[in-house]
């Protein structure tokens, strides 16, 4: 049970680094335009 929260808890930090990165990405593009 304990392996599987902790699966789940990299799922959930990988997918928050993952949509910070988009963000990023996406406001340098709006900054270049």
């Amino acid at each position: 049970m304990s392996q599987y929260i902790e699966i789940k808890f990299h799922q959930d930090v990988w997918m928050a680094k993952t949509i910070s990165l988009r963000g990023k990405l996406n406001n340098i593009q709006l900054f270049n335009l």
